[in-house]
């Protein structure tokens, strides 16, 4: 299993529809193959992107489409097959997200940072090179790592 750091320079230029903003790595989750990237300046931010879907609410063989190629404008339909546990993962907080796989049968030359999305256009999932073929880890678990734990109740005075 590949454990070397994800990012390995300080800074990194992000470019998204002609607009470009410099970021810096703030999390890597080296066990599923993802980084955090924050806009160095706090005023840039690269605007739009996916909603992002909940695995849960995914059924098996629900339609997916894999963004294999957005030069070549190129797509890949197919089905989810399963949903498959990838890796328990611990946050700064030293809370444990149990991180899932999407399974699917698209096929073909899959790069990391594939995405996977619905058929509303809901960002479901996103190859890494910690996923085997036709394998997307779940966005909507890459989101619960990137959530800010919320107090629940108020502390007894």
């Amino acid at each position: 299993v590949r454990r070397e750091p994800l990012a390995l320079q300080l800074y990194h230029l992000i470019s998204v529809g002609g607009v470009s903003a410099v970021y810096s790595v703030e999390a890597e989750y080296p066990e599923i193959g993802v980084a955090l990237l924050v806009p160095k300046d706090a005023k840039e931010s690269l605007k739009g992107g996916f909603m992002v879907g909940a695995t849960d609410s995914l059924k098996l063989g629900q339609t997916a489409i894999g963004l294999l190629s957005v030069t070549n404008e190129r797509v890949q339909i197919g089905a989810v097959s399963s949903r498959t546990p990838l890796a328990d993962v611990t946050k700064k907080d030293k809370a444990v997200v149990a991180v899932r796989t999407i399974d699917t049968n698209i096929a073909g030359v899959l790069v990391a940072g594939t995405p996977l999305v619905n058929i509303f256009g809901d960002f479901i999932g996103i190859s890494t090179y910690m996923t085997p073929a036709g394998s997307f880890v779940s966005a909507s678990d890459i989101a619960l790592l990137f959530a800010t734990p919320v107090a629940t109740s108020t502390p007894a005075r």
